[in-house]
This record gives C-alpha cells, structure tokens and sequence, in this order.
C-alpha cells in the first residue's frame, strides 16, 4: 500500500453512510481535505466490533448457565453479539446488595447484538442459560468502550 493512498480495506468496507464518497476519494492522496475526516468518520463508524472485540465461544451444559462479568465504569459502553444453535435466555445484569437488576432481559433467542450505557459502576455481567433439555454453544464477541452520554 502507497504511505499517502486511503487504505483500499477501509474505502472497500462499506462500513459508514459515507462509502460513496469513498470512490471520488480513492485514488486521491491522504493530503486531499476530506481523507482524514473519511478516514476517521469510517473508524468510528465501525464501532468496537474492528479490534476491541473479544471473542465470544461458550458451550453451555443442558439447563446450567454461564456468564461473563467485567468491571464497568458509569459512561462506558458494553457491547455484545452471538449466536447459538439452540435457543437460550440473555441477560446483562449486576448486583446491588442482594438485589439483581436486569436492564436487558431476552428469552428464548438463537441470536441477539445491542449495546448498554453503564450507568452504575460496578460488575456488569452478560449471562446465557442453555435449556433444559439441551446443551448450547454460543458464538460470537462483545467489547467495552468509553463512550460519554
């Protein structure tokens, strides 16, 4: 790749309203007045799926569950998508004395991506609960960012 040519795999990716410009952009130099704006808008565009993303591969026993907790701060932003073979229960949580609150509550899905707002520092956790009658295994990845309300 030329050091002062738009990286094709970002003017390709289709990721942002803003790919059409990326055609007139193309094969113009880094230097030309949009490209750093394109550049950075295409980035963020994408969200935390580029390279924050840890991936997520859980295999659930029949009816047990199993979860993911990390530290979160007020203002930071979970994100998550998966997808699994057998319908299971969703859920992001966090405990407060003996209370669990659920803001994201989901039964029943073989797929399901969104994002929360932390709005209360603490452990948050995302947590999936195979079926009884059958065991799971989940794919897919979430990440956390700071993004400010």
């Amino acid at each position: 790749m030329t050091p002062n040519v738009l990286p094709n795999a970002l003017l390709n990716a289709r990721i942002s309203p803003l790919w059409p410009l990326a055609a007139k952009l193309r094969a113009k130099p880094a230097t030309h007045p949009l490209a750093a704006l394109f550049v950075l808008v295409g980035l963020l565009a994408a969200g935390p799926s580029l390279a924050a993303e840890k991936p997520l591969e859980l295999n659930i026993a029949a009816g047990q569950i199993d979860e993911i907790c990390l530290p979160m701060t007020a203002g930071q932003t979970v994100h998550w998508r998966f997808t699994a073979d057998v319908p299971v229960d969703f859920n992001l949580h966090h405990h407060v004395g003996k209370k669990v609150l659920l803001p994201v509550d989901v039964k029943a899905t073989r797929s399901h991506e969104g994002k929360w707002v932390i709005d209360t520092t603490n452990d948050w956790c995302l947590m999936w609960t195979a079926p009884k009658q059958a065991p799971a295994a989940i794919r897919g990845g979430f990440a956390t960012d700071d993004i400010v309300r």
